[in-house]
């Protein structure tokens, strides 16, 4: 295990009072994963030592700035550390956990919590239940975009985030280690979230849902992806680079998801273009691009297909 590393002082360590002074109200933890104890985010605080994950957590969020995320990590002959920040860990750097119920090794890993959340981990299992998932920009996003459900599941995968909401617990009947390629079950009562959340949080949620309500979903998808509806299940939508998509290229086949969401612009299905041979198009720049046309076509100059009777 590396020692500590050192980071920039935090401004407010600044002024005479010491951090726990500063501390406000304690938040409510959520089990991100664990990851390898030498991650540390280039915008983390080293805010001393706390005897477990969860009182990091919430120090973390009682400081005024309200921390989005905390790292605990256990030096052995030294002291436990705890680090605040804004940055959460790929999906790719979740590693397996040691149980069903967010337990890390402490003596390997580090643990990643959100610093509060109105949802409460309810345990590691092989699959989820929802009928649809979607990628997420980030862990507390998928929790927040959950937030009038009474379930949130999320799965760190090696393409990002997979995140799915829904109204029951049943994730299957294995229950597994928390980690990659697993759905983490997170459960609170639908309608209550406001009910129990600190003040601060509770204004950067109605917030938040005023957004979405407001806005397409594109911020569901990782930047250079577009949320795009799924015909037959009006929750649904898949991530789509719609510059490159072939059978949704320049845009959404069935349109953007969300509301308000545009729907001027629908893709082109490239592979359903007449006259085009088989496997002989792309899609680049948002346009169909075709290089070898069926038997009665010819190519033209502008990479299409034209009939010649």
């Amino acid at each position: 295990m590396l020692s500590t590393p050192c980071f920039l002082l935090y401004s407010v360590l600044a002024i005479s009072l010491p951090w726990k002074v500063l501390a406000q109200s304690a938040g409510n933890p959520a089990f991100v994963g664990c990851v390898d104890d030498q991650y540390f985010p280039d915008d983390s605080f080293d805010v001393g030592s706390f005897d477990d994950p969860i009182s990091c957590a919430q120090f973390c969020f009682g400081v005024p700035e309200q921390f989005r995320y905390s790292t605990w990590t256990l030096v052995p002959q030294d002291i436990n550390r705890c680090y605040c920040s804004n940055t959460f860990p790929a999906s790719g750097e979740i590693q397996p956990g040691t149980d069903a119920d967010g337990g890390c090794d402490a003596n390997t890993q580090s643990y990643i919590h959100i610093t509060s959340s109105t949802f409460n981990l309810v345990g590691c299992r092989s699959t989820q239940s929802s009928s649809f998932e979607v990628i997420v920009s980030s862990p507390q996003q998928c929790l927040a975009s959950c937030m009038n459900t009474g379930y949130s599941f999320l799965s760190p995968q090696s393409d990002g985030y997979h995140c799915s909401c829904g109204e029951i617990a049943d994730l299957g009947p294995q229950s597994v280690n928390c980690g990659p390629e697993v759905w983490s079950s997170f459960e609170h009562t639908s309608g209550d979230f406001v009910a129990n959340a600190p003040s601060g949080f509770v204004k950067r949620q109605k917030i938040r849902q005023r957004r979405l309500e407001s806005q397409n979903l594109y911020e569901f998808c990782p930047a250079g992806l577009r949320a795009c509806s799924v015909p037959g299940d009006e929750r649904a939508f898949e991530c789509l680079s719609v510059d490159s998509e072939l059978e949704s290229c320049g845009g959404c086949m069935y349109g953007d998801y969300g509301v308000g969401a545009r729907t001027d612009t629908l893709g082109v299905d490239c592979t359903s273009l007449p006259g085009v041979a088989m496997g002989a198009v792309t899609c680049s720049s948002g346009l169909c691009t075709a290089f070898a046309c069926e038997e009665g076509f010819e190519l033209s100059l502008n990479s299409t297909c034209v009939s010649l009777f």
